[in-house]
């Protein structure tokens, strides 16, 4: 990875190692472990959530165009994210337009389909559009354009396919 970034470069994108500047689109895949706290998604907790993948604009286009795969590297991310991830560019890319985000809501889960009620803790698998704006002394300031859920997963199921790692 590129040694040190400079003042505007404190983003990387995980492929190509590449600073992101500031003002730049590039995309993340982010993990939000929450608990859904009512009918209104905004109302949700977050307890923890992380980033396993930052990946610039450009990066993202020639995925799209099947130049790059998702399959090598980071090691880290679980296979739906990888295969979201390919997804993903190639819609963006408009190679795919069969595929869109999975709908908004978090009532059961994307891989046993258990019922996730209020209360209950889940994680939130998303890809963001992301752009880093005016640096801050010590934390860049970031802008969420837009989020593209990948998947929600009930507790047994974030655990069990190891999400959160630390």
């Amino acid at each position: 990875m590129t040694e040190l970034l400079s003042d505007s470069l404190t983003f990387a994108c995980h492929f190509c190692d590449e600073g992101i500047r500031e003002n730049e689109i590039y995309f993340c895949i982010s993990r939000l472990h929450q608990v859904h706290g009512s009918n209104a998604q905004k109302d949700d907790e977050v307890l923890k959530a992380c980033t396993s993948l930052q990946i610039c604009a450009t990066c993202l286009s020639k995925a799209g165009r099947g130049e790059i795969e998702f399959f090598h590297k980071p090691p880290l991310l679980l296979k739906l994210e990888k295969e979201g991830l390919n997804r993903f560019a190639k819609y963006y890319a408009s190679e795919d337009a069969a595929w869109g985000p999975q709908p908004e809501g978090r009532d059961s889960c994307s891989l046993c389909q258990a019922a996730i009620g209020i209360g209950d803790r889940y994680t939130l698998i998303e890809i963001t559009k992301e752009r880093q704006d005016e640096e801050s002394v010590q934390i860049p300031s970031v802008q969420t354009l837009e989020s593209y859920p990948l998947a929600v997963l009930c507790e047994a199921c974030a655990e069990r396919y190891m999400v959160w790692l630390s």
